[in-house]
């Protein structure tokens, strides 16, 4: 069977006066349908460039190139109508700000009908029965009030569901959250990914959810891929990444994470700076950063490779060992 969507030697670079930043260097990723994939990563490390290139919402700033197909089509030579189509018709997305993301000037209703007729071509009664019934799935009590309800009137976790409504209207294949929970309390977190998970179950959906939170990840996904300086550097099936990753960076990223089950267990941040996305080193992009670099690691930039004892794909010279007591410490 054939992936909803195939990313395949995907580059996004922006022009920055004299400079170029090279934000995503020759990623490859695969969405099956059904698959609730993680991309998870520091700030500046490509995750939502990636994306927001699949939905051809970057700036004219950017330069793109590799090949992004969805359910078989080419969408970097789509057409400007094909692609108004695609965008909250065949893929949904959930943008990074709901305070933001909704216009403060309308009301909720209205948003999410605008959305429901701009694809469907239905009348706006039905459009607002439809918007409705939305609104109760993603679990907003009292929906037919709260569709006079301006975005000012709404809690953040209410804002962002109603993102949710907005991002599924048209029914799409797949789904792409962009840090989906930032800024929420834990508790409303948590039913925003009881959610995200519904979704899938009920509507067969393939989600993409862009995070810095392994959290989120866990508790989500089918699989993860870690990005730093625009390249993915490990990834596989959220339990063996989770557990036996070897990439340095990626163990680097599950020791900062604090534990609730060990008392007075200590956080282990990693060293130094993320490298500046406009300066091309010929080795490997974490090797300022890693304990483990070899002399290979500054001379050669590591090429994603299935590993043998793990069964994960991972980008380095010299992984690291997998310890006896790593799947008790994670």
């Amino acid at each position: 069977m054939n992936s909803l969507l195939s990313i395949k030697d995907l580059h996004v670079s922006f022009g920055l006066g004299s400079e170029t930043v090279d934000a995503v260097r020759g990623i490859n990723l695969e969405i099956e349908r059904g698959e609730i994939v993680g991309i998870v990563g520091e700030s500046g490390s490509g995750k939502s460039a990636s994306m927001l290139s699949v939905m051809r919402l970057l700036a004219t700033t950017a330069t793109t190139r590799g090949t992004v197909q969805f359910d078989g089509k080419e969408l970097f030579s789509a057409s400007s109508k094909e692609m108004r189509e695609i965008r909250g018709g065949k893929i949904g997305m959930i943008f990074q700000d709901p305070m933001t993301s909704l216009n403060p000037s309308f009301r909720i209703g209205s948003q999410i009908t605008e959305v429901i007729i701009r694809h469907q071509h239905v009348s706006t009664k039905n459009a607002v029965a439809k918007a409705t019934d939305l609104l109760e799935v993603v679990s907003i009590p009292r929906p037919s009030e709260s569709m006079s309800l301006f975005p000012h009137e709404m809690s953040g976790g209410m804002k962002q569901r109603v993102m949710i409504a907005m991002a599924i209207a048209n029914d799409p294949e797949l789904l792409i959250a962009d840090e989906p929970t930032t800024a929420l309390d834990v508790t409303i977190q948590a039913q925003i990914l009881e959610v995200l998970k519904g979704l899938r179950e009920t509507r067969k959906l393939s989600i993409v959810i862009i995070t810095h939170d392994l959290g989120v990840v866990a508790g989500l996904a089918d699989s993860v891929n870690v990005m730093y300086a625009g390249e993915i550097i490990e990834s596989g099936d959220v339990e063996g990444v989770f557990y036996n990753s070897t990439h340095p960076y990626s163990r680097g990223l599950l020791s900062c994470v604090p534990r609730l089950d060990i008392r007075e267990s200590a956080l282990h941040p990693i060293g130094g700076d993320p490298p500046k996305l406009s300066e091309r080193t010929p080795g490997c992009s974490f090797q300022p950063r890693c304990k483990n670099a070899i002399h290979l690691c500054k001379t050669t930039n590591p090429t994603l490779q299935k590993s043998i004892v793990t069964g994960l794909k991972v980008s380095c010279h010299n992984p690291m060992e997998l310890s006896p007591q790593m799947s008790e410490s994670i």
